[in-house]
């Protein structure tokens, strides 16, 4: 039997500690999330970074600072974005800008915490927070540390959702999570 999903395709950087216990229920979450999925081999780095928490390359490689404010979050983040470009995505377009998502975009737009954000954007951030790309990577890992039930993902999913609008409270996330569970199920069930 060939081993399949997310685990099989990331290459975590560390393997013991407390670090490497928060990637690694980061991305079993992902695992629960897709079982099945699979992507080309990515690699994460830990970087010395305090400019960002994480950048993903269409190279196959996640960077995530060590000072992100949450690791696990961070990973499932950068691994919304490799979902976007990689298996939702053709052409060189993101899936998360193509026709396929337009129900999900239009729930996101819908919700109260995207209006917060968007009203809480200081001049330069609206071209950033609010793209399409980023806001999948946001709402993919709360489907995913949502779909796994892992406390420590959705206090930090909860934090965030207290602020800007980053992320969603649980009522508030329920249209844009169906509208997830409708375009990454067949994705899930790539066995």
């Amino acid at each position: 039997m060939v081993e399949r999903g997310l685990r099989t395709s990331v290459v975590l950087p560390v393997r013991r500690g407390e670090r490497a216990a928060e990637l690694a229920r980061a991305l079993s979450a992902a695992d629960l999330a897709l079982p099945g999925a699979r992507l080309p081999p990515v690699e994460v780095r830990l970087t010395r970074s305090r400019l960002y928490s994480g950048g993903y390359a269409h190279t196959g490689r996640i960077d995530l600072s060590r000072h992100a404010e949450h690791l696990g979050l961070a990973l499932l983040h950068e691994l919304g974005h490799a979902v976007d470009h990689l298996l939702l995505g053709s052409g060189g377009r993101w899936g998360s800008e193509t026709p396929a998502l337009r129900a999900w975009w239009r729930a996101v737009r819908s919700s109260a915490a995207f209006a917060r954000l968007t009203s809480a954007c200081a001049p330069g951030e609206s071209a950033y927070w609010p793209t399409r790309r980023e806001t999948f990577a946001r709402s993919f890992s709360q489907w995913a540390a949502r779909g796994a039930g892992d406390r420590s993902l959705l206090d930090e999913v909860a934090r965030r959702a207290a602020g800007a609008g980053r992320q969603w409270e649980p009522r508030d996330f329920a249209a844009i999570a169906r509208e997830l569970d409708r375009v990454l199920a067949p994705l899930a069930a790539v066995a």
